[in-house]
C-alpha cells in the first residue's frame, strides 16, 4: 500500500504530471492518416479551396469558422471533454488570427473570407500531413459544462442590460455611450473595411480613425471582432453604419460572456480531475456568479472592450500554463499564440502573460526543453510580432511612463473581495497534497510573482505621483483573474462530504452547488434598487448588473438626441457633423464622435470635434440665457469652422445660434461652414 501511496506521489512531482487522458491508443491508431498519397492531398486541396468559394456564394461564411474549429480541434490531442478541446482550441485560433493579422495587412486580398478561410485549411491540411492525424474530437462531457456555457449567455444577457427593452435610438446610445466605446467602434469599422490593422496602413486609416487610436492603440479585440463580423455578414463592407454599430454591441457583451466563460473554465481545467462533482460545480458557479454580477460588469458600461477581450485571453494563458498540455510542442505553440494575442490585445497584462510563462516554463521544463528548437523558432516570430504595434505607437509619440500615470475613472474593487481571492489562492497549500501537485505550486507561484508586480506598480505610483491612476486598479483586475484560475487547486479543501455525482442525485446536488455558489459571492438581489451615484457603489443586496440593467442610474444623457437623429435619417448619412446641443462641452464632443464615426470621418474632422471643449454655454434654448459668455463660444467655434478644410455641418438646438451661425457663413462662403441645421430643444424634449 506504502509503495502505492509513493508511486502516485512521485508520478506527481513538478514537471511529472500523469499524462492527460486524450484518446485511446487504438482510436489514435485509427485516427492516424499516411499523408502521403498525392491523390488524397491533391484533392483534399481542392476541397479547401472549394468549400470557402461555397459558402461565400451561399452567403454561409459563419460555416468556415465552425470546420476550422473543428479541424482544429481534431487535430490537437489536448482536452479529454468537448468544452476542454474547444477552449483550448479558441484560444489557439484567436491567437493565431491576431498574429495573422500583420500579414493580412500587407496581401492584397485583406480580410475576403474566401482568401483567409482557404489559407487556413491549407495551413491545417498541412499540419494533418506532417502530423499524419485525422481530426478526431473526444466525446465526453461534464455535469459542470451546463453551468459554464450558461455562465457565457447570463454574462453576455447581463451585458446586453437595458438595451433589451429600450427604443431603436435608445440602443443605439447605449451602444455608444461613451467616447471610448465609439472610438473603439471606430477602430473596429475601420480594420473591417480597409482588411488589417491600421498602424500598419496609416496612410489609407488616417482620416477615418481617432488620431488617438490609428497607430497608438492595440487593436487585437478590434481585429478580432471584424473578422468575426466579416464571416458572420459574409462580405468585408459593413452596410448600414447604425447596424454596424448594433452587431459591435452584440460582440462586446458576447465577449464579456466569453470572458467569464475563460476564467471559469480556466479554473476549473487547473483545478484537474482531482476535483469532481458538486465540488466541481460549486467553483465554476462561484466564479461565474462573481464575475456575471459583481464590479467586473463596470467595465462594460465603461467602454473597457479590449480589457474584457484581454482579460478573457489572460484567462486562458494562464490556465494552459499551470496546467499545459502533454505535447511540448503545443505548450510552446499555444503560449507563443496567446502572447501574441495578449501583447496585440491589452499590453498592460503583456507583463502578467510573461511572468506566468516564465513559472510555466520552469515548471515544466522537462517537457518543453526537448522542443528547444520549436522554442527559439516560436520566440523569434513571437517578439517581433508582439512589439510591432507598441513600436509603432512609439513612433506615434507614445509616452509609456506617462500613460501608465494617466488619471481616468474606474470603479476600485473592494478590499473585501480582494482579501478573500488572496486568502483562497494560498489556503489550499495548508495540505501536503497541494504542495506536492505542479499545478498548485505553479498556481501559488504566479498569483504571488504578479501580485508583487502589482505592488511594484503601486509603489511607482506612488512615488511618481503621489496617489494611484486609472491603470493601477485595471493592473489589480489582471491579478485577480490569475487568482482565480489558480483558486481551483484548493479545491481539495472541499473533499468532504463526498456525495454522489452521477445520476438524479448528483444532478440534484449540482443545482444545490449552483445555489450554493451563487449564496456565497453574494450574487443574488431583492428589494428596491439601493445605488448612491455620488459614491458610485451599490447598497446593500444590490448588484451591480441590477444597477446597469435597469437602466436608471447609468445611461446616455443623448439617448433621446439619438432617437430624433435616427427618426431624421441623420446617423450615418455621410455628411461631416458637428454636434452643439448642450451647455456642457463633453455631450457636443461625445454626439460628433458619434456621427463622425457613423460617417467614417473621424480622423479627418477629429481636430473641429476636441476643439469643441473651448466652446462651452452653447446649448441654451432660450433667447433670454444668450450673453457675452455665449459670444465668445460663439467667435471661437467660427474660428475652429474657418480652419476646418472640410465643409462642415453644424447641428444646433437654438435659434439663437442657428442664425448666428448663418450670417456668419454668409460672410465667410468658404469658411468651412456648409450647412446649419436648427432642431429646436434637440435632445431636451
Amino acid at each position: 500500500m506504502g509503495s502505492l501511496v509513493q508511486g502516485r506521489w512521485a508520478r506527481s512531482l513538478p514537471g511529472l504530471l500523469p499524462r492527460q487522458r486524450t484518446v485511446t491508443e487504438g482510436a489514435q491508431a485509427t485516427g492516424r492518416w499516411s499523408g502521403r498519397d498525392p491523390r488524397a492531398l491533391g484533392a483534399a486541396l481542392v476541397g479547401a479551396w472549394a468549400l470557402p468559394v461555397i459558402t461565400h456564394l451561399l452567403r454561409a461564411d459563419a460555416l468556415l469558422i465552425v470546420v476550422i474549429v473543428y479541424v482544429t480541434g481534431g487535430l490537437i490531442r489536448t482536452g479529454s471533454t468537448v468544452l476542454d478541446r474547444l477552449m483550448i482550441t479558441l484560444g489557439l485560433l484567436i491567437g493565431t488570427a491576431i498574429a495573422a493579422g500583420v500579414l493580412f495587412s500587407f496581401w492584397p486580398f485583406g480580410l475576403e473570407p474566401v482568401a483567409v478561410g482557404g489559407t487556413a485549411l491549407t495551413v491545417l491540411l498541412a499540419i494533418a500531413a506532417v502530423s499524419r492525424r485525422r481530426p478526431r474530437w473526444p466525446r465526453r462531457v461534464l455535469g459542470s459544462d451546463v453551468p459554464l456555457l450558461a455562465a457565457m449567455g447570463i454574462a453576455s444577457a447581463v451585458a446586453y442590460g437595458p438595451l433589451w427593452n429600450a427604443s431603436a435610438g435608445h440602443r443605439l446610445a447605449f451602444a455608444a455611450l461613451t467616447g471610448d466605446r465609439v472610438r473603439h467602434f471606430s477602430l473596429f469599422d475601420s480594420i473591417h473595411r480597409l482588411g488589417g490593422y491600421t498602424y500598419l496602413m496609416q496612410g489609407k486609416a488616417r482620416n477615418v480613425v481617432d488620431p488617438g487610436m490609428l497607430a497608438v492603440y492595440p487593436p487585437g479585440q478590434h481585429f478580432t471582432y471584424a473578422l468575426l463580423d466579416i464571416f458572420v455578414t459574409s462580405r468585408t463592407d459593413p452596410g448600414s453604419p447604425t447596424a454596424e454599430l448594433m452587431r459591435y454591441e452584440v460582440y462586446t457583451c458576447l465577449g464579456y460572456g466569453f470572458f467569464v466563460l475563460c476564467v471559469a473554465w480556466g479554473a476549473r481545467w487547473v483545478a484537474g480531475p482531482a476535483l469532481a462533482g458538486w465540488r466541481r460545480t460549486f467553483l465554476v458557479a462561484a466564479i461565474a456568479s462573481f464575475l456575471s454580477t459583481g464590479v467586473m460588469t463596470t467595465s462594460v458600461w465603461c467602454g473597457w472592450d479590449p480589457q474584457i477581450f484581454g482579460m478573457g485571453l489572460l484567462a486562458l494563458i494562464t490556465a494552459c500554463a499551470l496546467r499545459p498540455p502533454s505535447s511540448g510542442r503545443l505548450h510552446i505553440v499555444l503560449m507563443a499564440a496567446l502572447t501574441i494575442a495578449i501583447f496585440l490585445t491589452y499590453e498592460l497584462f503583456a507583463p502578467f502573460a510573461a511572468l506566468i510563462i516564465v513559472v510555466s516554463a520552469v515548471m515544466y521544463r522537462r517537457r518543453w526543453l526537448p522542443h528547444w528548437r520549436l522554442a527559439v523558432g516560436a520566440a523569434i516570430v513571437t517578439i517581433p510580432v508582439s512589439l510591432s504595434e507598441l513600436l509603432s505607437a512609439k513612433q506615434g509619440g507614445l509616452s509609456s511612463s506617462q500613460a501608465a500615470l494617466a488619471l481616468g475613472f474606474t470603479v476600485p474593487m473592494t478590499k473585501q473581495s480582494l482579501a478573500i481571492i488572496a486568502a483562497l489562492s494560498i489556503v489550499g497549500f495548508a495540505a501536503r497534497a497541494a504542495r506536492r501537485r505542479p499545478t498548485a505550486v505553479a498556481a501559488l507561484a504566479s498569483s504571488v510573482t504578479c501580485g508583487a508586480a502589482v505592488v511594484a506598480f503601486w509603489a511607482y505610483q506612488h512615488a511618481t505621483i503621489h496617489t494611484t491612476s486609472y491603470y493601477f486598479e485595471k493592473a489589480v483586475q489582471a491579478w485577480v483573474i490569475v487568482a482565480l484560475v489558480g483558486v481551483g487547486t484548493a479545491g481539495h479543501l472541499l473533499r468532504r462530504p463526498k456525495l454522489p455525482s452521477r445520476g438524479v442525485i448528483g444532478a440534484a446536488l449540482g443545482c444545490v452547488a449552483i445555489v450554493a455558489g451563487f449564496v456565497a459571492t453574494d450574487s443574488f438581489t431583492y428589494g428596491p434598487i439601493k445605488f448612491s451615484y455620488a459614491k458610485m457603489k451599490p447598497g446593500p443586496h444590490t448588484v451591480w448588473a441590477r444597477v446597469w440593467g435597469s437602466g436608471h442610474f447609468i445611461f446616455p444623457s443623448n439617448r433621446d438626441a439619438m432617437s430624433t437623429l435616427l427618426a431624421r435619417g441623420l446617423l450615418g448619412d455621410g455628411v461631416p457633423t458637428l454636434t452643439v446641443w448642450q451647455d456642457h462641452t463633453l455631450e457636443n464632443i461625445n454626439l460628433s464622435l458619434i456621427m463622425a464615426a457613423l460617417n467614417h470621418d473621424d480622423g479627418l474632422i477629429s481636430p473641429q470635434i476636441y476643439q469643441l471643449d473651448a466652446a462651452p454655454h452653447l446649448g441654451v434654448t432660450a433667447d433670454a440665457g444668450w450673453g457675452a459668455q455665449q459670444d465668445d463660444s460663439v467667435t471661437t467655434l467660427e474660428g475652429l469652422l474657418a480652419k476646418s478644410a472640410t465643409p462642415l455641418r453644424v447641428i444646433v438646438g437654438n435659434a439663437t445660434l442657428a442664425g448666428k451661425l448663418e450670417q456668419w457663413k454668409a460672410q465667410h462662403p468658404g469658411g468651412g461652414l456648409k450647412d446649419v441645421l436648427l432642431i429646436p430643444n434637440l435632445g431636451n424634449d
